[in-house]
């Protein structure tokens, strides 16, 4: 089938774990066989016999081979191998690999999974999913797998990275057919034929009708018809497959210009975090979705009264008041409480501080003014400014985020003294 070929280069990439924060960079000779070895126990061989009559020494289950290991399991205790009896539980804690017991070899596998790392990424056993992996010869990438099908793994020596080639292309002239590769001896050997319309991704019911996954989301063909699973850790809110698995529980949601909700609690920020104000509120409530504040001065107050700020998230609607901020708190506008606080560009969220403006003062941590419609009054004193806002004395940023900003006109100056006179004119002439 005609495409894209795409090839896979990882020679500039960091790695990053699929179950922790942080980066590293892999380096091989901590790999053996797609197992981390703990540093603080390099001096124990797992590969030792029976020792006085106790246990094999260990450093974890995968060290424990025995024949009978997956219906009479052991563990790893004190760097020993102990039986415990029952069925042998091998999870590794990687949510990249499937874990299981070979009751041929008596020991426990795991098997990498690409698909459940996100887009660019790879399964490197217990290291997780990474983009990365440091090399000064090819043998180094030999931990990483792949075949002339998928692509082989080679050091790029330029970067000392390891790099995929590109997949070997099978696709032939004909669109509806089904063009598979598989390894022989080392070589690429393609097949093909017809397209079984029931199962095939690229012709699910019909020739061309291909199903196209959305993002951290996986494809499948059955009885001729597309259905979709989310990645692990991400949920499918909408229902919609054209924008894939859009939202993970747990990530962190800052609120932005798209809307988008990426942690699937109702809300385009943190629905637990945040403070709600609403001109429908009260400034005698807790501040929470169904029980907001009134004046985004109250919910200021709010934020800041912890260790920690707390986002502001304000409903749609007009709020007169003097605003000072003398901390830093991010406050965002256009949520819409009567539609379960969805954000929206239908309405804005006005705030009329008169005409001395927002004003922003002795912030030392960034902050965020985002969506916000700033509205101030005309001066009435004369020779007085109008200010849409001011930062005064602050040492750190303060990011305006598509806001209106409309400052009023300032007043007229006081008049001016009246003059002194003049001097006396000269004599006329005769």
């Amino acid at each position: 089938m005609r495409g894209k070929t795409i090839r896979r280069w990882l020679g500039f990439a960091v790695l990053a774990t699929a179950c922790a924060m942080g980066t590293d960079v892999i380096d091989p000779s901590d790999l053996d066989g797609g197992k981390v070895l703990p540093k603080d126990d390099a001096g124990v061989d797992p590969d030792a016999d029976m020792d006085g009559g106790l246990g094999r020494i260990c450093r974890d289950l995968d060290d424990c081979a025995a024949p009978d290991l997956c219906t009479n399991a052991q563990a790893c205790v004190a760097h020993r191998c102990v039986v415990v009896g029952g069925t042998a539980g091998c999870d590794d804690g990687v949510v990249c690999t499937d874990d299981s017991c070979d009751a041929n070899g008596g020991r426990c596998v795991h098997a990498p999974v690409d698909a459940r790392c996100p887009t660019g990424r790879f399964c490197a056993g217990a290291r997780g999913c990474v983009e990365s992996v440091n090399c000064e010869r090819d043998s180094d990438c030999s931990v990483l797998g792949g075949d002339a099908c998928v692509g082989t793994w080679s050091c790029d020596v330029a970067h000392l990275r390891c790099a995929q080639s590109a997949p070997f292309d099978c696709r032939d002239d004909n669109p509806c057919n089904s063009d598979t590769c598989a390894p022989e001896n080392g070589a690429a050997v393609c097949a093909h034929g017809p397209a079984d319309y029931s199962t095939d991704l690229q012709n699910c019911g019909s020739c061309g009708n291909a199903c196209a996954r959305g993002a951290h989301q996986t494809a499948t063909c059955a009885a001729g018809a597309c259905a979709y699973a989310c990645e692990t850790a991400f949920v499918d809110r909408d229902s919609s497959p054209a924008n894939g698995c859009e939202c993970s529980p747990g990530a962190i949601d800052d609120p932005d210009l798209t809307f988008e909700d990426v942690n699937c609690d109702g809300v385009d920020g943190d629905a637990m975090r945040g403070v709600f104000v609403s001109p429908r509120g009260d400034d005698a409530n807790p501040g929470t979705m169904a029980m907001p504040l009134r004046s985004i001065a109250a919910a200021v107050t709010l934020a800041t009264s912890g260790s920690m700020p707390r986002p502001v998230y304000a409903a749609v609607g007009r709020y007169g008041e003097a605003l000072v901020i003398t901390a830093a708190v991010n406050i965002y506008g256009g949520y819409d409480d009567a539609r379960a606080w969805a954000r929206t560009r239908d309405g804005a969220t006005v705030i009329e501080p008169g005409a001395g403006g927002v004003v922003v003062r002795g912030v030392s941590a960034n902050m965020e003014l985002q969506l916000l419609s700033i509205q101030s009054a005309a001066a009435m004193m004369a020779g007085g400014s109008a200010y849409g806002i001011r930062v005064l004395g602050s040492s750190a940023r303060v990011f305006i985020n598509g806001c209106v900003i409309n400052a009023a006109e300032g007043a007229n100056g006081a008049p001016g003294m009246p003059g002194a006179a003049g001097e006396p004119g000269g004599v006329g002439g005769a």
